[in-house]
């Protein structure tokens, strides 16, 4: 659970969690605001393959908040700001 962590790992784990889905190509930050001992809130960039449709970015972000909120409840909101990782952009863009 996410909650057993200092504010650092908390990020760390988050991000891991996002890396795993298969959509996700890169992290850029991840940042943490604690409302209470068992209320995070979330701020994201993700970015995505530039090959996703619309729906399949709809997807990708609904799975990524349920893999989130199942792995570590006590982040309660989520904002992911979702980028698409153009071609010419890969180098710069490494996981």
């Amino acid at each position: 659970s996410c909650s057993t962590f200092a504010d650092r790992d908390v990020r760390s784990a988050l991000k891991e969690i996002v890396r795993r889905d298969p959509d996700v190509r890169a992290v850029s930050r991840a940042l943490t605001l604690y409302f209470g001992p068992h209320e995070i809130l979330l701020n994201m960039g993700v970015q995505f393959s530039a090959e996703l449709s619309t729906e399949q970015l709809a997807a990708a972000v609904t799975r990524i908040e349920r893999t989130i909120r199942s792995e570590c409840p006590d982040v309660r909101r989520i904002f992911l700001e979702a980028q698409l990782l153009l071609e010419g952009d890969k180098a710069a863009g490494a996981r």
